[in-house]
């Protein structure tokens, strides 16, 4: 899913104005649900202090996901603000000085690559968590004056109420285990899910 990001937008206000009156009141509501949560970008020596955390919220969404072919810790994130700290945007949601969600952002040419996110589902639904994050993605990219936003495979029909659309990738899977090669690929599908609604947030 792809969103591309008009280039007459100069803030997060431009966006909305482009969106339909339901679509725009929708988001407004969503917006409010973090009103009181404080989003900062994280420095590397923030990200040590609190990995424990970050640690946590990373592997609670690591682990609702329907396709994990490998095991990843936090310190990978970690690893590349360390490496490409021009390039990687880290960001922490806080409620009562207690980080609920995060944020990673990848800047790669003219795009924002939606990389990971994580997140504390006890405050998923009251702070509308996900959607929130990725209207953030939204904002970063008008901000980062990017063209457009990748936002991965999952959740579609959300992805689509932001404004993004399904784009077709190819992927190359290859692992060193011949007889895992000959099988992956009865495992993974040929065409995304398509029990979902394109939605279309704009005017």
């Amino acid at each position: 899913m792809e969103m591309e990001i008009c280039g007459s937008w100069k803030s997060f206000d431009d966006y909305l104005g482009a969106m339909s009156s339901k679509y725009r009141v929708r988001t407004n509501n969503v917006r409010k649900k973090l009103q009181k949560t404080s989003i900062k970008r994280l420095t590397l020596a923030e990200v040590d202090q609190h990995y424990d955390r970050l640690e946590f919220l990373y592997k609670s969404v690591q682990q609702k996901s329907p396709i994990r072919l490998t095991q990843c810790s936090f310190l990978y994130l970690r690893n590349l603000l360390e490496n490409m700290p021009d390039h990687v945007i880290l960001e922490g949601y806080f409620e009562e000085g207690e980080m609920i969600a995060f944020l990673c952002g990848i800047k790669n040419g003219t795009s924002l690559e939606a990389h990971h996110i994580g997140i504390d589902y006890k405050y998923n639904k009251s702070h509308a968590l996900y959607q929130n994050i990725l209207y953030d993605f939204i904002e970063m990219a008008i901000e980062e004056k990017m063209q457009h936003v990748s936002f991965g495979r999952t959740a579609m029909e959300m992805k689509s109420t932001v404004g993004a659309v399904p784009v077709t990738y190819n992927a190359y899977i290859r692992f060193e285990n011949r007889v895992v090669n000959s099988l992956i690929c009865h495992f993974l599908p040929d065409e995304p899910a398509g029990d979902w609604v394109q939605r279309n947030p704009f005017k």
